[in-house]
């Protein structure tokens, strides 16, 4: 299977952004050895990067799936 080219990423990452599954696209496009500086953060790897600067979509993920199995148990059976 070809590489995805960049702007293949990118529309993926748009995609993933407006379909709420952002944090998975993104850490699929990212190799395992992604390294990421900013003001705050000096090269932190991959997992850390999640940690800290994904913690919230995650947080929003777990509320999501804790939703769906609470309304799904109240069904009537």
């Amino acid at each position: 299977m070809a590489a995805a080219s960049k702007a293949d990423i990118i529309r993926a990452i748009f995609a993933a952004y407006h379909g709420r599954t952002i944090a998975k696209v993104v850490e699929d496009a990212l190799t395992d050895d992604f390294r990421f500086t900013s003001p705050y953060d000096d090269s932190i790897d991959k997992a850390t990067y999640f940690e800290r600067c994904w913690k919230q979509q995650r947080l929003d993920r777990a509320a999501r799936t804790r939703k769906r199995s609470s309304s799904r148990a109240m069904r009537p059976s």
